[in-house]
């Protein structure tokens, strides 16, 4: 298998990788998903991160956790000048740790002094696990100029009043929508891998994909199910199952990977994935038989459409007007067989 669990934070890092370094980085993590203990990479245990692993292809730095599937946490470059790493004193007074420091917070020879430090102390890659510290009111690490902010994908009419922030309180009174906010927080200052368990993982299967989505020959990514999602796709069902749930816990994903279930255990079988925008539509569908076919799976039928698409085609006579009251009763009464 090569199939790898990726951290958002980490996938936007591999997308951003400057194109002479994409074959070989690609290469070795397909290499590294279908092996993880094989002895031909460049792989050590992180000092101070339990589970955490470092993978070094050339300049990079891949920090990632062993299992099925790999799972990649941090893509970093050992000669970024953004950060040098420093051994700073634990909040509780226990002990040190490394971490990352913004580089322009310190003077040339002490910049110099922290990174030959690191290099005697094979430091750095326990800095990257680290992540980056930040004090309020401080100067930002990077100047938010234009084309870092593309860079970033963060949307033009935004770059104005971001351009002009110069600390981190500048960062907070800003008034752009959160998500941007956060996004900008984010490439600024890294968390440290623990505090990453909670984000959403993308699955991408080996170095061919990792290549077409760099290439924008592929545009949407599958994620990982988290153990309850996991529950309610591999819960056997015969007749109808509700799901509820608010926005964003992942009702859609589970309906996806229900359909990649039904498809591979019930070969042959027709397969309708209906939702109510074109949008989803479309995502689903490009998305399904994409999987289904790298898997070896027969899509020939599956069937993806809006629920309006259903009720022109299918029922074209039946358009009869009901009430919400009605409607919910009826779809009710689906449900309940």
């Amino acid at each position: 298998m090569n199939l790898l669990a990726v951290k958002a934070s980490a996938w936007d890092e591999l997308m951003e990788l400057p194109p002479s370094d994409q074959p070989r980085v690609f290469a070795d993590l397909d290499r590294l998903a279908k092996n993880p203990a094989r002895s031909d990479l460049n792989i050590e245990p992180v000092k101070g991160w339990k589970g955490v692993w470092r993978l070094r292809v050339r300049d990079w730095r891949i920090l990632f956790r062993k299992g099925e599937p790999v799972e990649v946490l941090r893509v970093a470059r050992r000669t970024d000048t953004t950060y040098s790493p420093t051994k700073v004193a634990s909040a509780d007074g226990s002990g040190t740790y490394w971490t990352l420091v913004p580089r322009a917070h310190l003077a040339a020879e002490a910049a110099r002094e922290a990174e030959a430090a690191a290099d005697e102390a094979d430091a750095w890659d326990e800095a990257f696990a680290a992540g980056a510290t930040v004090e309020e009111g401080e100067r930002l690490p990077l100047e938010l100029t234009p084309g870092v902010l593309r860079r970033w994908h963060i949307p033009a009419q935004h770059h104005e009043v971001l351009s002009a922030c110069r600390t981190t309180e500048d960062l907070l009174d800003v008034q752009v929508p959160p998500c941007v906010a956060a996004r900008v927080v984010e490439k600024l200052y890294p968390r440290d891998v623990g505090q990453l368990s909670d984000d959403a993982n993308y699955l991408v299967q080996g170095e061919e994909e990792l290549h077409r989505y760099a290439k924008g020959d592929l545009t949407h990514l599958l994620l990982q199910l988290d153990p309850e999602q996991e529950a309610l796709v591999q819960r056997d069902s015969n007749g109808p199952m509700l799901v509820r749930g608010g926005p964003g816990t992942g009702k859609t994903i589970v309906a996806l990977h229900r359909v990649l279930r039904a498809a591979r255990e019930r070969s042959g079988a027709r397969i309708l994935f209906a939702t109510f925008t074109r949008t989803l539509a479309a995502y689903a569908d490009e998305m399904l038989r994409r999987v289904l076919r790298e898997r070896g799976v027969d899509d020939a039928k599956l069937e993806v459409a809006t629920v309006d698409h259903l009720a022109r085609t299918r029922a074209p006579d039946q358009r009869t007007a009901v009430s919400t009251a009605e409607a919910r009763r009826r779809s009710d009464g689906l449900l309940q067989g």
